[in-house]
């Protein structure tokens, strides 16, 4: 590979972004829904793209979480999400906007103090709750942005079973696991760590 010539300098001014232009197209562009270049689009990392060719706006984050909020609420899901962010310039309006959406769905969700961005470099390992004896509810993996699709994001009911007592979150990944009923997922209570 070879390097850059600008490695180790500072960015040339033609290269910098405008960070407030790009937080003013995120809230006031709108998609066009006849163009799929900006429709909602997952990639291995979740949906990417820039407010400046409306293809990652308020709209979009909008109706993700809302898509969340619609998922949770028909699985019986009601354990708080922990939501973490990154260094991109639109991190901190989406999560804004996330917020208010899981507020308004009356979702209690836990973010990370002091601003904080979830971007580790090096593998986590979290501890998993301990599952009570008297209940058939084990651990789910139903999302890993470091696998590879189709086993990225698995179906409830198809999601693999997480053996031991905790999970090794790779670098720079997102990671959702979920204890759900095995007879009736709609219905029953669910938590999630992530």
């Amino acid at each position: 590979m070879e390097i850059s010539p600008l490695a180790g300098k500072p960015a040339p001014k033609n290269m910098l972004v405008d960070l407030s232009r790009l937080e003013r197209e995120y809230y006031e562009r709108r998609p066009d829904i006849g163009d799929p270049d900006q429709l909602v689009s997952f990639g291995t990392s979740g949906h990417r793209g820039s407010s400046l060719r409306a293809t990652f706006t308020e709209s979009h984050i909008l109706a993700i979480t809302q898509a969340i909020c619609d998922c949770r609420r028909s699985r019986g899901i009601d354990g708080p999400p922990h939501m973490g962010k990154d260094t991109h310039g639109l991190s901190s309006p989406a999560q804004r906007t996330v917020l208010e959406v899981l507020a308004a769905n009356e979702v209690e969700t836990f973010i990370q103090r002091d601003n904080g961005v979830n971007a580790y470099w090096e593998p986590l390992r979290f501890e998993l709750t301990p599952i009570p004896e008297d209940e058939s509810r084990p651990w789910r993996r139903w999302l890993d942005t470091l696998l590879e699709a189709p086993d990225d994001i698995c179906v409830f009911s198809n999601a693999p079973l997480v053996g031991g007592s905790s999970y090794l979150v790779n670098p720079r990944s997102i990671v959702a696991l979920a204890r759900i009923a095995e007879a009736h997922p709609a219905t029953s209570r669910t938590e999630i760590d992530s």
